[in-house]
């Protein structure tokens, strides 16, 4: 078992639980808790769709990334704000896919919410050099994230119908430096 925090596991564990449910009741869940754009939005959609994932290669780069930078990110917030961040920025995430796609495909994923822990890294680790998997030398969190957020505007504005939520992955991001500075300077109590 990785080297985690209780709560980074809780979260971990239960997306792999879901994602487990989703392989025997497919239909069930994607018809009831993938977010949906249109006449088959429902409001627990916007927490609902982050646990979902459309395969097994997405759930392991965003379960990877979770156990990689959301113990860094946990220890800066502690337990009970970091939960709430976590959920913000996939909401955060479904608002701004919502608000720029028009389509009946739903989506899927804990990127937004991740994309947002990303944000979330780069500002309290900007110099900690993180690693890709097919890049073999480490980059500055400040330079990788904002090279990965840029790529993502570059392909939503681009790309077509390739079934990523790119505009997801910005608006986790944006969520996630948006409640850090309001954070650091409004509600360091609220959230």
């Amino acid at each position: 078992m990785f080297q985690s925090t209780p709560l980074i596991k809780r979260i971990f564990w239960a997306n792999i639980f879901v994602f487990i449910f989703t392989l025997f009741f497919t239909e069930f869940t994607i018809v009831n808790f993938s977010l949906w754009i249109g006449d088959e939005f429902r409001i627990w959609q916007l927490i609902t769709h982050q646990f979902l994932h459309g395969g097994f290669m997405h759930i392991i780069f965003n379960m990877l990334a979770l156990i990689s930078i959301g113990p860094s990110c946990e220890e800066f917030l502690g337990e009970r704000k970091f939960t709430y961040f976590y959920l913000i920025c996939g909401v955060g995430a479904a608002l701004l896919h919502m608000s720029i796609i028009d389509s009946n495909v739903p989506m899927v994923g804990a990127s937004g919410a991740i994309f947002g822990l990303l944000a979330l890294f780069s500002l309290i680790n900007p110099n900690d050099k993180l690693y890709l998997f097919f890049i073999p030398i480490g980059i500055k969190a400040k330079y990788l994230i904002t090279g990965l957020i840029l790529l993502e505007i570059a392909l939503g504005i681009f790309s077509k119908g390739d079934g990523i939520g790119h505009w997801a992955h910005v608006g986790g991001a944006l969520t996630g430096f948006l409640l850090y500075f309001l954070n650091r300077k409004f509600f360091k109590n609220i959230y």
